[in-house]
C-alpha cells in the first residue's frame, strides 16, 4: 500500500509508503540511494510547521482513499 506523490518541483512520481518531516522538508525513505542520502526531499517548506501541516493533510488524503497527490508548492 503506498500513495503515489509528484514532488514539488515536479520533477520526480514517485509511490511512497514512509514519508516524514525532517526540518522543514517533507521526505520519503529512499534506501535505494542509501549510500548517498537515504531519503528523497519531495518537498520543501518555510516552517517545519508547514510541513508538519502538510504530512498531516497526507495523512487525511490517504485515510480518505485518494490514490496520488502532488506536493503544494509555496
Amino acid at each position: 500500500m503506498g500513495i503515489w506523490v509528484r514532488s514539488q518541483d515536479r520533477k520526480c512520481l514517485k509511490q511512497c509508503n514512509n514519508l516524514f518531516v525532517l526540518g522543514k522538508s517533507v521526505c520519503e525513505d529512499d534506501y535505494k540511494n542509501e549510500d548517498i542520502q537515504p531519503y528523497l526531499v519531495l518537498g520543501e517548506y518555510a516552517t517545519k510547521e508547514r510541513a508538519m501541516e502538510v504530512l498531516e493533510t497526507i495523512q487525511l488524503l490517504i485515510e480518505t482513499g485518494v490514490k496520488s497527490i502532488k506536493m503544494p508548492k509555496e
